[in-house]
């Protein structure tokens, strides 16, 4: 039996419609309110940063800056990121331009960036994908020509290294190492770099050691550490001192190394440890641990995962501890013994970027702190939004 339109009472058809119309109304109002938002926001170039210049809320993901007055932040908001600058030491920041990484879906910190100077930098999306360019100042951007798949980058001395692998089979992975002039788009040399099994490898350090590279924590723990010393012509393997998760590894002096690994035993808690190496590696010593059963078995560390960043006065680092009580502390002494600064219960978001003696940080996506010289590291300033100072508060 077909049933035609004339069949069915105008009322009926009615109550469908509207329901329909409900339907699609209640989708775009509570499941892509942000995304629609994004594609009609109003112009915002040129624009001082606020908490809301995105729309509520609105972040700082990741800055970079270029001396101590002078950087760039990636700001988002509305499911768009931006381009910002700031000429006061991150006091004050105006909108540039937009980042072309697209829309996404969910909040979160998805972009990074890096700049080499006032106008030359790079942006890319966490997910380690696609990484742009721009010559001036973020107006016009262009993709890098690397090969595809998952990578990671860093600027040094006038050079840009990429670092990223592309699955080549199950379980195997296929690293490349790519060096660029800053600012050009094509690559210096394209050269193969060691890989390890399950992941390309993503942690980065380029610097006065050379270059060392490892994988991240997960189901890969003891991971295989190589490091070159002649831009990835050759490589050795460097001895990996734990049998943990690693977590970070970088060099402060060529020869004087930092390693932190972690492995988590429920609660939030584990066992963390701290390694210092004068030998470029070739030897360790254990300077720091803790577990959930036995607190500070030596050093002073927390029984958490952390994740620290090296400033570059080669003797202080500032590290998130994770889990439930969260928050900045600084060590220096190579992350033998920690301290607890007056920023906690922070559980979301933290860049450092060191130029000179003073180190500007963001942390929770919203503040923008800076830090005093050695041996006052641990006294933070607040220089966004607000200025008051924030110094160090107990020993942990």
């Amino acid at each position: 039996m077909v049933i035609s339109k004339k069949s069915i009472p105008l009322a009926v058809r009615a109550v469908v419609a509207l329901g329909v119309l409900a339907a699609i109304f209640s989708w775009v109002t509570f499941e892509h309110k942000n995304l629609l938002h994004a594609r009609f926001l109003k112009p915002v170039t040129g624009k001082l940063l606020t908490n809301s210049t995105l729309g509520r809320p609105t972040w700082i993901s990741t800055i970079s800056m270029i001396s101590t007055s002078q950087g760039f932040s990636a700001i988002e908001g509305s499911h768009r990121a931006y381009l910002s600058s700031t000429t006061t030491s991150g006091r004050e920041w105006k909108i540039l331009a937009a980042l072309p990484l697209g829309v996404y879906s969910d909040y979160g910190f998805p972009a990074r960036i890096a700049f080499a100077n006032t106008r030359v930098g790079y942006a890319q999306k966490v997910d380690g994908t696609k990484i742009w360019m721009t010559n001036d100042r973020g107006r016009h951007w262009s993709v890098l020509r690397v090969p595809p798949g998952q990578s990671t980058f860093k600027i040094y001395r006038g050079e840009l290294y990429v670092l990223g692998g592309t699955p080549s089979a199950p379980h195997r992975n296929e690293a490349f190492l790519s060096v660029f002039r800053v600012g050009d788009s094509r690559p210096l040399f394209q050269r193969f770099a060691p890989a390890f099994s399950g992941f390309p490898p993503l942690l980065f350090d380029v610097g006065v050691a050379g270059i060392i590279e490892s994988s991240t924590a997960g189901d890969f723990c003891a991971s295989p550490i190589s490091q070159s010393s002649n831009d990835g012509a050759s490589w050795r393997t460097v001895t990996n001192p734990s049998s943990l998760c690693l977590g970070d590894i970088f060099a402060l002096t060529p020869t004087l190394w930092v390693l932190d690994a972690y492995r988590g035993g429920g609660m939030n808690q584990g066992t963390e440890e701290v390694w210092n190496s004068t030998t470029a590696g070739r030897q360790w010593q254990l300077v720091a641990t803790s577990n959930e059963s036995r607190f500070h078995i030596r050093g002073s560390v927390p029984d958490v995962s952390m994740a620290i960043i090296p400033s570059n006065d080669h003797r202080t680092l500032y590290a998130v501890r994770g889990g439930a009580n969260s928050g900045v502390m600084v060590s220096t002494d190579l992350g033998a013994h920690w301290i607890n600064t007056d920023l906690q219960n922070f559980d979301a978001g933290f860049t450092l970027e060191a130029v000179g003696q003073h180190n500007v940080m963001t942390l929770g996506g919203w503040f923008v702190y800076q830090g005093q010289p050695y041996p006052n590291s641990g006294n933070l300033t607040l220089v966004f939004p607000n200025a008051r100072v924030r110094a160090i508060r107990h020993a942990y």
